[in-house]
């Protein structure tokens, strides 16, 4: 995506954001291959208590690269590739907490074999 139109994008989706004031979770997944991936949503992020903790302090971005994106929007698809120039430039998932001007303020690499508690911890320091 030429950069133009990454800033342009960027100024939407911060306008988005900012009208939540909450910081912004962004998680990236390979979902459809990503062992990690796959094992993370399942043991931590499919938990009813990190789900409500998510949606109550946190703006969630979800940062999907699955093998097969063709059930995906363009816009979608264009939105992950953007995030993944400024966020994860090294290609690998990450869960990533920036504020709502988009400095990142925590970064939680891969899968770690996290339990909720502890993504929960994690995330209560944000």
């Amino acid at each position: 995506m030429p950069k133009f139109l990454s800033l342009i994008f960027l100024l939407f989706l911060c306008t988005s954001i900012l009208a939540q004031e909450k910081p912004v979770l962004i998680i990236f997944s390979g979902s459809d291959w990503c062992n990690n991936c796959l094992k993370l949503d399942k043991a931590v992020l499919s938990n009813q208590d990190v789900q409500a903790l998510i949606n109550e302090k946190f703006t969630l971005i979800e940062a999907d690269f699955p093998r097969d994106d063709s059930h995906m929007e363009k816009h979608e698809v264009k939105r992950n590739e953007t995030l993944a120039d400024i966020y994860n430039a090294q290609g690998s998932f990450p869960a990533i907490v920036i504020t709502v001007e988009g400095k990142e303020i925590a970064r939680k690499d891969g899968y770690n074999y996290e339990t909720p508690a502890s993504f929960i911890q994690w995330l209560e320091k944000y």
